[in-house]
């Protein structure tokens, strides 16, 4: 698992709940929370790779994305790694709704209580935060963080590297461009 901040938590949760076994952690900080304690901890990338043989094992990208400096964090993790040959697993939490149709890439968070309906794409290396609402036909780009409660309506696009804000409610027929930020709370007509 990469990553041990506070989305790190949800995900070890979502691993534990789907009898998925967390070997091993990798995060640059010596002192890790207690609910990590039983996972053996490792502070560079760079052992991982060299010691973890890439064909046989499989990674889960545990990072969080908040705008600012290190909004780009958990893409360059997840390329760094990618290009090592490693696989990701999708991290889903059961009581997520998702439609039979839905196209669901590689190294995926999805959140507990999220909806998302027929025909929508979601690429690699997103999270689908909490309690997220996506209607139908919707794409959503990689490398994107849609936060607690957002709402997106049917149609929508939302270009990779964006992340849209806590609540924020996206009505049918838009597309937001690649790299975007969507203001917690904000209602885009």
């Amino acid at each position: 698992m990469l990553g041990a901040g506070g989305h790190a938590k949800v995900i070890l949760d979502i691993a534990k709940i789907n009898g998925i076994n967390v070997s091993h952690i990798v995060d640059i900080r010596e002192n890790l929370d207690s609910c990590f304690s039983d996972i053996e901890h490792i502070t560079s990338d760079n052992l991982i790779i060299k010691d973890m043989p890439s064909g046989q094992s499989s990674c889960i990208n545990a990072l969080g994305v908040i705008p600012g400096k290190n909004k780009l964090l958990r893409s360059n993790v997840y390329q760094y790694y990618k290009k090592s040959n490693f696989k990701f697993l999708k991290m889903i939490h059961p009581s997520a709704i998702i439609a039979n149709s839905v196209n669901i890439e590689s190294a995926i968070n999805i959140i507990a209580g999220i909806v998302i309906q027929a025909h929508s794409t979601i690429k690699e290396n997103t999270i689908i935060n909490t309690g997220v609402l996506i209607d139908h036909d919707c794409c959503i780009e990689q490398n994107v963080h849609i936060a607690p409660g957002a709402v997106l309506c049917g149609n929508v696009k939302v270009g990779k590297e964006s992340f849209i804000g806590a609540g924020a409610k996206v009505l049918p027929n838009i597309v937001i461009p690649e790299n975007s930020i969507i203001k917690a709370g904000t209602i885009l007509k």
